[in-house]
């Protein structure tokens, strides 16, 4: 008896690891995914004029009491513009390579400041308020490689 349907014969192999993937998926933390996401499929990405630095827009929630950190082992420098388009104002500042913690300003709801960061130092967004905040982000380098992660009100990583 003849088969009408041939499959070739990695097939099955591709199938399994997409079941793999999937799986593993399913089992992340709902932020986590979304960090993957950014890091994946940040959009718009666009080449600069700059010294062929990238471009790349971003929405960020920051959940309450705690703080979003953006950098910090990065391979270059990289410019942040950062626009608080949430409810309360949110603290910025910024880590040295030396650890230093530097206070930069306040930025009330729709209020938006830009400062470039040198190799190695890390942006920190700190949301004081009992509700999230929602940020927007231009970073303007090599996104790739800048860390993110969250800090909860004791300073320990949460993800």
């Amino acid at each position: 008896m003849r088969s009408f349907c041939s499959f070739p014969p990695w097939l099955p192999a591709i199938i399994s690891l997409v079941a793999s993937v999937l799986s593993c998926v399913r089992m992340l933390h709902t932020r986590i995914k979304a960090a993957i996401v950014f890091g994946l499929l940040a959009q718009p990405f666009a080449a600069t004029a700059q010294e062929g630095a990238a471009t790349t827009n971003a929405r960020t929630i920051i959940p309450a009491r705690q703080t979003f950190v953006l950098g910090g082992s990065q391979s270059s420098g990289f410019q942040l513009t950062a626009r608080n388009t949430g409810r309360s104002t949110v603290e910025l500042l910024e880590r040295t390579v030396t650890g230093d913690t530097l206070h930069v300003g306040f930025l009330k709801p729709q209020q938006e400041v830009q400062r470039s960061f040198a190799l190695g130092a890390s942006a920190l967004v700190r949301n004081p308020a009992a509700h999230r905040v929602v940020m927007r982000f231009q970073i303007v380098g090599d996104f790739r490689s800048l860390p993110m992660y969250y800090l909860n009100a004791k300073g320990q990583h949460m993800w």
